[in-house]
Order: C-alpha cells, then structure tokens, then sequence
C-alpha cells in the first residue's frame, strides 16, 4: 500500500550565497515497490514563499548515489529547493538495508526510485501534468538515464523533462571493467530528454572519461546535451564544505555556486 505525506520534521533557514534567506520545509513520506513489497523512505524539500501562483512547484525527483542520503546530502537537497523546487529525495540504500558506498548494484532499487515520478503528483505543490526533472548524483546518474530512457517503465520518457547529473556514472556498476574503462550504458542511445552533464577536472580520471564518452555519443546523434568541466574541483565538490571543510578550496566553493546556479538555470528552461 503506497504511503502519501506523513509528517513535517524540520524547517532549515539559511542564507545563500546571494544573500536571500530561505526557508525549506522537509517533510518525511515513502511509497511501496508494488513488485516485492519493499517500503521506500523518503524526503520532499520545498520552500512554499517561492511557489508560482497556482501554488506549485517546479517538482525534481533527486537520486543521491552510492553514499546514500546521509545528513550531508539532505543539507545540498535543502539548498536546491532553496532555489524554488519541490524536491523528493528517496533514501534508496536504507530501503532494503544497504551500507553505504556498495560496490555492487542491486537492479531491484531502480524500481524503487523511478516510482518517485508517481509518487510526486501526490503532493500538493506538485503541478498535475507536469514533467518532472531527474537529478542524479554519482550513480544517481546511471538510475536517471535508465528511468528517463524507458528502461524501467516506458511510460517514463513522457514524463521526464530534462536530467541533471553531477559526476554521473553512465554505466552499469556491475559491468566488467572492460566496459567500465571504455564502454557506455546502452539507454543513451534511447534518451530523449536533455542532459545538463557536471563534473570537476580533478574527479577520478575513469569518471571525467564516462562523462565525456556518454556526452560525445549523445552529441554525435544530435541530441540537446551539455556538459561542464569545472576546473579544479575534485569528487564530491559540492559537498566537500561539510564532509571536509578543512581541506575546501576556493575553487571548489566557486564551483560549487556556479554548478549550482547553472543547474537552477537549466532546470527552470526545461520548465518553459
């Protein structure tokens, strides 16, 4: 039995770097994966003084990776909706009692996040009809790709506006390392929505290669992709300034603004 909104936890105020405060509401919810029973948790992230005049939101689906949704991840979710979007973020991992950062992929799971596309039109700041964004972090990429191909469920494609990805995986995990090191995953070749591609110069060289394959094979059939290098700013740039504050460069907390408001910029146009 799906699970509609349950309960307000917390509201986080900050200022961001343009110095507009912001308050985001977080409130807890989860669904269940019809197939085999499994509760999914998850997380919806808005800002209601920011809702367009029909009271909604512009809705993203976000699809953290490997890490899973830890207290550092929460925090940049809260700082995208500060931006004006309904965000929900499902906590995949601790759905079926995975650790974080596995080697493995388990299939099982893509099923479990794509069912966040439903799962938003329950939500009250969510436009009925409207297509949704897929923001995909790390591995989160390769579930974004998959889910806005028709991989899973074909009626996905019609109901996916646009991708962001940050250093996003375009392989699947458990392929051998052959096609790991010069391969792609086969759905980009059946995407149909636009792909905004982030990743920093000083990321894992094999990472910054995938990006650049999947980005060359998406430019070559001509379809709408970009893709962003920003120099300097290493693995999990964005969120280094609460993993390891210590060590955050300057150029990392340029990038990190920059990202943020060029991905806003892009997310914004794939709503017209």
């Amino acid at each position: 039995m799906n699970k509609a909104l349950t309960a307000t936890l917390f509201v986080l105020a900050f200022a961001r770097a343009v110095t507009v405060a912001a308050e985001v509401r977080v409130e807890t919810t989860s669904w269940t994966n019809h197939r085999d029973g499994t509760e999914v948790p998850a997380y919806f992230f808005h800002d209601a003084s920011q809702a367009r005049a029909d009271g909604t939101l512009p809705a993203v689906l976000f699809i953290p990776g490997r890490r899973g949704l830890q207290e550092v991840d929460r925090k940049y979710v809260a700082e995208i909706a500060a931006g004006g979007f309904l965000i929900l973020a499902p906590d995949w991992q601790t759905a079926r009692f995975i650790e974080p950062m596995p080697v493995s992929h388990d299939p099982a799971t893509e099923l479990d996040v794509a069912l966040g596309l439903a799962h938003i039109k329950a939500h009250p700041r969510a436009r009925p009809g409207e297509k949704r964004v897929l923001y995909g972090y790390s591995r989160g990429g390769y579930y974004a790709v998959r889910i806005a191909a028709g991989a899973i469920d074909p009626a996905h494609r019609d109901e996916v506006a646009c991708i962001v990805t940050i250093s996003g995986h375009f392989q699947n995990p458990n392929a051998p390392e052959p096609a790991q090191v010069f391969g792609m995953m086969p759905e980009l070749d059946r995407l149909a929505a636009p792909i905004l591609m982030i990743i920093g110069t000083e990321d894992i060289g094999l990472r910054v290669d995938n990006n650049a394959r999947a980005f060359y094979a998406l430019i070559n059939r001509g379809h709408k992709a970009d893709l962003m290098l920003l120099p300097g700013a290493r693995r999990a740039f964005d969120l280094r300034e609460y993993l390891e504050e210590s060590t955050y460069t300057p150029a990392e907390r340029t990038a990190k603004r920059y990202s943020m408001m060029r991905a806003a910029q892009f997310m914004r146009g794939c709503f017209g």
